[in-house]
């Protein structure tokens, strides 16, 4: 599911995900549905909820930082049914007639069919559906949270410590081929158990599960991909560049092929695509007049809270990447390239990769 601000917008008016996402592509904006009749809402197919909500003076929506947090909790799937790419609406589980709030713990997704289930009761009857609703609630956020074993480690974090966050699997595959045995790495046993790769060492992406990095078999995946990162580092020099630089220092000293490392604030904002298993994001750094980017599948992050940070827009991070394209586009002077790996800050180690 597509979750930039504009479609979180969509769905904090209770639309479901898959008529958010198809207003958001026509153009559709909150502003803009708010000056169109009833008849023309009506038109768009928007329910008569919907309706309502939009045309209050003062319309009450769920806000976006909680919306994003039960979406990334519940994996963008129905508490019930638990089926991925299904549109799904977030429903609160006990009513705001009978008290409820707009809050995280009061808040699930479901599909449109339990949803349908859960208002065929009276709107302000709490038992036995809200009773249900939440059991169903905690119970898929617990299972996500028990198998994200990665997230866990990540948060517990100490000073000086670095997570990373993402690592281009193929991408670095790529580069390390042709030099390093991958079946020699310390984890490539573990992996190739999991059937995480192939017993050539070649990363095996699928997109079935929620995520690569799930389960046991995820923090595998994980030493592995760092272990391949770290070889490279070993193979190539690293130009590191952070936010604080002189932008002459790099205008005209970074080349095609070159292997730099952005250390700074990155913005994050999404890509339209029609793949559905996809969920690309780009990332765009800025120095001055030296602009960063290069896209990425927000998908394959190492764990449910790298790709919640994502969907906050903007971030302290560091990017490995290989340069593509460099070149001046008007009055910027643009760095494009493929992420390699994606990692967080640590101001206090200036020399670090």
């Amino acid at each position: 599911m597509k979750k930039n601000r504009a479609v979180l917008e969509l769905l904090a008016f209770g639309m479901d995900s898959l008529m958010a996402e198809t207003l958001q592509a026509s153009g559709w904006t909150i502003p803009k549905l708010r000056r169109q009749s009833d008849w023309d809402l009506m038109n768009l197919g928007i329910s008569f909820e919907v309706r309502q909500a939009l045309q209050r003076d003062e319309p009450q929506a769920i806000p976006i930082d909680t919306l994003r947090d039960v979406l990334v909790a519940n994996r963008g799937m129905c508490c019930i049914c638990r089926l991925p790419n299904q549109a799904v609406v977030a429903h609160t589980i006990i009513p705001l007639a009978a008290g409820g709030s707009y809050s995280a713990q009061n808040l699930t997704l479901l599909c449109k069919y339990h949803q349908m289930e859960a208002l065929s009761t009276s709107p302000v009857c709490v038992d036995p559906i809200g009773d249900l609703l939440l059991t169903a609630k905690n119970n898929w956020e617990i299972h996500n949270e028990e198998s994200d074993l990665i997230s866990r480690k990540q948060k517990e974090r100490k000073p000086g410590e670095l997570n990373w966050w993402y690592f281009n699997r193929l991408g670095l595959y790529d580069v390390v081929k042709s030099k390093v045995d991958l079946t020699q790495m310390p984890s490539f046993n573990a992996v190739l158990k999991s059937g995480i790769c192939d017993d050539e060492g070649i990363p095996i992406c699928t997109h079935d599960a929620p995520s690569p990095y799930q389960g046991d078999g995820g923090l595998a995946l994980y030493s592995y991909m760092f272990e391949i990162l770290f070889e490279l580092l070993g193979m190539r020099s690293l130009r590191n560049i952070y936010s604080t630089d002189r932008q002459g220092s790099v205008i005209g000293s970074i080349s095609k092929g070159d292997l730099i490392c952005f250390h700074g604030k990155h913005i994050f904002s999404h890509v339209p695509t029609v793949q559905i298993d996809r969920s690309l994001m780009r990332s765009t750094c800025r120095l001055r007049k030296v602009e960063i980017s290069y896209v990425f599948d927000s998908t394959e992050g190492t764990s449910q809270l790298a790709r919640s940070s994502w969907l906050r827009g903007q971030r302290k991070l560091a990017s490995i990447f290989l340069v593509n394209n460099v070149g001046w586009s008007g009055d910027k002077y643009c760095i494009t390239g493929i992420v390699l790996a994606i990692r967080s800050s640590n101001d206090g180690v200036r020399n670090q990769s």
